[in-house]
């Protein structure tokens, strides 16, 4: 092979690869983590209910129903998983709406559902049949926003 061959070829690999890289080092660099990291996150806080044990909707007629609260965000996030093979720990890009975990309390002073909220927290990954979005925060704090 000629050296201006190889050069072409250099030069190619690296235009195919470098828009790859840049790409893939910009998201990562701007995506949230999930826990312990702690995030704040601002939305409209919406509530569907959705079928239960013990068939999560197979069996409409004997399902519970099970009400969640979810967080449309203003703007789309993404999260960086740990690299790994982990189903708990996967990278998640354009994720517009979180279902909100309370610990055992939803919060009930003020009529929160349509409302904006700026959420405390932590991120975690679907893992459950109970969990209905790919990534979802453990409220620790909640404030309603104007």
């Amino acid at each position: 092979m000629t050296s201006s061959v190889i050069h072409s070829i250099a030069v190619i690999l690296i235009l195919l690869g470098a828009p790859m890289t840049l790409c893939g080092a910009a998201e990562g660099a701007d995506c949230l983590n999930y826990g312990p990291a702690v995030v704040t996150l601002t939305g409209k806080i919406t509530a569907r209910t959705t079928f239960g044990p013990p068939n999560y909707g197979e069996d409409p007629a004997h399902d519970r129903r099970e009400k969640y609260w979810y967080l449309t965000l203003d703007a789309p996030i993404c999260v960086n998983g740990n690299g790994l093979d982990d189903p708990e720990m996967q990278s998640e890009f354009n994720v517009r709406t979180l279902q909100i975990v309370f610990d055992n309390v939803y919060p009930t002073d003020g009529g929160w559902i349509g409302h904006r909220a700026s959420i405390t927290g932590t991120l975690f990954h679907q893992i459950t049949a109970h969990h209905h979005t790919r990534v979802l925060i453990a409220a620790s704090r909640t404030v309603r926003v104007p």
